[in-house]
């Protein structure tokens, strides 16, 4: 009847608009019928009317439009059928709103067309509201050129609930039965998350624990029986068939999945939909090439790796599964605000798993990777990292007596330091404010030369294409196989302390502080295949050791900062799955257990423990590269259960991120986000915008939309702009706007 509503809440049957680049609401208004009684087609019948009249102006603007860079995407039709698009590709699901209002008339153009016949009482319009998307060119006039580095696929996600009456009618007929089932299934697909990325991280740990443990050993014995030729050929073809496999796989079954992810999950979180890195072939990538990588020796960690990870699990548990086998159970959650809030909780959960670091898991999202923030979602990323680091620690403890081969049962910490330095005198905050200096200025050296690097291998990509990236990653396996094999070749082995009974390590198991690398004797090791001839988790605690004085000479920890800080900075950013973190603390603890050795001996005092100025090395690393204070703060304290350390690390943190951000260089993952061409808002606006104002931007008067349009002004003005967010207007008496 006149001013009734027909609703349809179908998250499933949604469009990006007419081209495959926006994703707007669509609704259907009739001119006021002249008879009392006004004939309504069915609900089914209007979707499908309206889903037609769309996928054929969305071919016909595809068809027409040369600059579109993508084949329109899937739409499911009313019956399940795709009405074109790309097979696989997971699509937000909206709600779509049919609404039918007499007041909307008074705006419709004279000579508008129907696009659909609405039975006796009149015609159908479409009325479009614009919503954020696009593929992330051009300026607000349309038409202006786009960024060159953006990726044109690129769209915006959509975190508002629209506001229209069928909505409003959906939310006031809600039941409070139907609101708690909502809840209940929000904090069961968490606890889900949780379970799945603590064994996925379990996983992980497993693989590259035995995969290591077995090519040490195996390196080690015929070290014993053949010396150091066919030792080192069997170490370097084990590193690079670990690679080989981790960079086929990545380049091969998941693109998405090169890099840490973190600036994808950011620019994610910060509201832009970049295509492709939450498959499912992206995530078997991600984890199966983190296990190669990692096992494989290369200067990289698997924290990244894992909150992409994390992050992609909760996309496909928000989605109910892959696309083609999504559950519906989880239909209400088919929305970009709860599919956003559930990768929040997937990253949280990654780094949780990760370090097993819970509280800092949170306080990581909250400081580097979201731009907004709620109560609700505070508590649903607490409870998740409680789920994850309750499930890893059932699994590790089912590896009791060696049940999981060389992975051992430890507990959350992982570099604990039970002894380290409690008290401090005033004048050690001299070589703790030099520790973050050294950490603000190495963290930005590493992010300028390693942006450097990553332009020149953008290019050498482009022009070599698959076998490119191939190749390089098996240099880079190569040089770093010759230097962690070579070089401890090159130092003399030291007596073993007097007070230790793990040295050197035992029938070439994968336990003990020390490695025996050519030494003559059972009582000698090599300080440096201790650290470089030696899994990174490994070589992280032999350096975070306390009350171990002198277990490293000066020539080793020198040479080992220089060749690993090269390493990392050549290694991060090849086609395969890499971490930053790991990395960094390791380089970090180096020089700073080198710093430790220095104060040592200049005061001769017995209370310096090397192994704090270690930690604090790797705060001021940290700091420096990811400018992260807080989430940094928590997680190393976490890892190594010394809360007696939090002033100093706080201070060494906060100096390294001041001259960090002095240097003018911008932290490493905005950078990475910038050379990816991910639209990201900084916290500050650059200065020149204060002087600068938006019609000086503007290539040209803005397109803009009336409530009710014709098809042939959408399809136009898809034809002219590259961007697909458009101001809608409100047509007055007299043609005023």
């Amino acid at each position: 009847r006149d001013g009734m509503h027909v609703g349809v809440r179908s998250p499933r049957v949604t469009q990006r608009t007419l081209s495959g680049r926006s994703r707007a609401a669509a609704a259907l208004s009739h001119q006021p019928p002249q008879q009392p009684e006004l004939s309504v087609p069915s609900v089914p019948g209007l979707v499908a009317a309206c889903t037609a009249a769309a996928a054929a102006a969305a071919a016909a603007a595809s068809a027409a439009s040369a600059s579109a860079r993508k084949p329109p995407t899937m739409m499911p039709g009313p019956a399940g059928k795709a009405l074109g698009g790309t097979a696989g590709r997971q699509q937000p699901r909206h709600d779509v709103a049919f609404g039918m209002e007499e007041d909307d008339t008074e705006f419709m153009p004279k000579d508008s067309t129907p696009l659909l016949s609405g039975g006796a009482g009149g015609d159908a319009y479409v009325s479009v509201w614009a919503s954020p998307g696009g593929d992330g060119g051009g300026m607000a006039g349309g038409g202006a050129p786009s960024d060159p580095r953006m990726p044109q696929s690129l769209e915006s996600l959509d975190y508002e609930p629209y506001d229209n009456t069928v909505a409003r009618a959906d939310n006031a007929s809600r039941t409070a039965w139907s609101k708690i089932k909502y809840n209940a299934l929000k904090w069961g697909a968490c606890f889900t998350l949780a379970v799945c990325t603590a064994a996925a991280a379990f996983l992980v740990n497993l693989s590259v624990e035995n995969i290591s443990g077995a090519k040490f050993g195996l390196t080690l014995s015929v070290m014993d029986k053949s010396g150091v030729l066919p030792s080192f050929l069997i170490y370097t073809l084990f590193n690079a068939l670990l690679v080989l496999a981790a960079v086929s796989i990545t380049v091969f079954v998941g693109p998405s999945a090169a890099g840490s992810g973190i600036p994808e999950v950011k620019a994610f979180l910060n509201g832009v939909d970049v295509p492709g890195i939450f498959f499912l072939n992206t995530l078997v990538a991600k984890v199966g090439g983190a296990i190669g990588s990692v096992a494989g020796g290369l200067a990289i960690g698997k924290e990244g790796p894992f909150v992409h990870a994390g992050a992609g699990i909760a996309a496909i548990i928000s989605q109910g599964g892959p696309p083609g086998a999504e559950w519906p159970v989880f239909r209400r959650l088919w929305n970009d605000r709860d599919r956003s809030d559930m990768v929040a909780c997937g990253a949280a959960a990654g780094v949780a798993a990760a370090f097993r670091s819970p509280v800092g898991g949170v306080l990581f999202v909250l400081e580097e990777m979201t731009s907004w923030w709620k109560e609700q979602l505070l508590w649903q990323m607490f409870f998740t990292t409680a789920v994850v680091s309750v499930t890893v620690r059932v699994l590790m403890n089912t590896c009791g007596n060696e049940g999981c081969g060389f992975f051992g049962s430890g507990g959350f910490i992982i570099f604990e330091i039970q002894e380290g330095q409690a008290n401090y005198e005033f004048y050690e905050l001299v070589p703790v404010l030099l520790l973050g200096v050294i950490g603000g200025l190495l963290g930005s050296s590493f992010i300028t030369i390693n942006a450097k690097l990553s332009e020149w291998r953008r290019r050498l990509w482009a022009q070599h294409g698959a076998r490119g990236k191939v190749v390089e990653a098996l240099v880079v396996s190569l040089l770093t196989s010759v230097v962690s094999f070579m070089l401890p070749l090159m130092v003399e082995c030291q007596a073993c302390p007097p007070d230790t009974a793990m040295c050197p390590r035992v029938d070439n198991s994968h336990s003990g502080n020390f490695v025996s690398f050519f030494c003559s004797s059972d009582t000698q090791y090599n300080d440096l295949a201790t650290i470089f001839f030696n899994t990174q988790d490994d070589a992280i605690r032999n350096l975070f050791s306390s009350k171990t004085k002198q277990e490293y000479t000066i020539a080793s920890l020198v040479t080992f900062v220089t060749c690993f800080y090269f390493l990392s900075v050549i290694t991060y950013g090849i086609a395969c799955p890499t971490g930053l973190f790991v990395p960094s603390i390791l380089c970090g603890a180096a020089y700073g257990r080198l710093v430790g050795m220095f104060v040592a001996d200049i005061q001769r005092h017995q209370h310096i423990d090397e192994g704090t100025y270690a930690l604090l090395g790797a705060a001021s690393f940290l700091g420096g590269s990811t400018r992260l204070t807080m989430s940094t703060c928590v997680m190393l304290l976490e890892l190594t259960n010394n809360l007696a350390l939090l002033p100093l690390t706080m201070l060494v943190l906060l100096v390294a991120k001041a001259v960090g951000d002095g240097t003018g260089v911008k932290p490493i993952y905005e950078v990475l986000m910038e050379m990816k061409g991910l639209m990201f808002l900084p916290p500050q606006p650059e200065g020149f915008m204060r002087h600068v104002s938006a019609r000086e931007c503007a290539g040209r008067p803005p397109q803009t939309l009336r409530q009710v349009e014709r098809v042939s002004v959408l399809l136009g003005a898809l034809r002219r702009c590259r961007h697909s967010a458009f101001p809608v207007v409100v047509v007055e008496g007299g043609g005023r706007t």
